[in-house]
């Protein structure tokens, strides 16, 4: 999905992501995904976490992220 998207990332190994939108732009938008376990729960969940950029693009890419997802 991130790759259908365009957005550049790098998996750090402990089931994360940083992500970038545009990194030759100077105004670009950085964050995070994790893939995290739901307490009391046998669930998966997503925790996003901007890094840097504007908040108003970043929640632009989250609903798009989700909206994709089949969740």
């Amino acid at each position: 999905m991130l790759e259908a998207n365009s957005y550049t990332f790098e998996y750090d190994g402990s089931y994360s992501f940083v992500c970038e939108d545009e990194p030759e732009k100077k105004n670009s938008v950085s964050f995070e995904i994790e893939i995290c376990k739901v307490t009391k729960m046998a669930l998966l969940g997503l925790h996003l976490k901007r890094v840097r950029g504007n908040i108003w693009t970043y929640k632009k890419i989250c609903n798009k992220l989700l909206s994709q997802m089949a969740l």
